[in-house]
């Protein structure tokens, strides 16, 4: 797990950006709500039971892709189309990204001495060290 922590922090400036730039290229309040959109869709079965229609999509995500849309000044939005490609990678990387900030947590977890430190790191509820 902390092998993979590390590499998902240490790509996480990379994937950043290529949203950044898929934002650049593309109208951006398009694609967030789009991706809200399909994100969020979902279907009632007989059963009672909910059915998401992208099950690895959650409102968080559409929350940090649009925090990322506002560290953009408004001269850096892109005016193409989406395009199902564009799609594709929003819908792929923004969860990564999401789950980079728990992975951080894994990471600055690893010296701590019990588990009870352990714990109040790892939660996302736990002030930053």
């Amino acid at each position: 797990m902390l092998k993979t922590a590390r590499s998902s922090v240490r790509e996480f400036p990379k994937q950043f950006e290529s949203v950044k730039n898929i934002l650049r290229r593309v109208y951006p309040l398009y694609a967030l709500a789009a991706f809200g959109s399909y994100g969020a869709q979902g279907a009632l079965m007989e059963s009672g039971e909910q059915h998401k229609f992208l099950p690895g999509i959650l409102q968080h995500h559409c929350e940090l892709l649009q925090a990322i849309l506002l560290t953009m000044s408004r001269d850096e939005w892109g005016r193409e189309p989406l395009t199902p490609v564009v799609m594709e990678a929003l819908f792929d990387i923004v969860p990564r990204l999401s789950d980079t900030f728990f992975m951080q947590r894994v990471l600055e977890a690893e010296g701590l001495q019990n588990d009870e430190e352990a714990m109040v790191t790892c939660s996302p509820w736990s002030p930053r060290l």
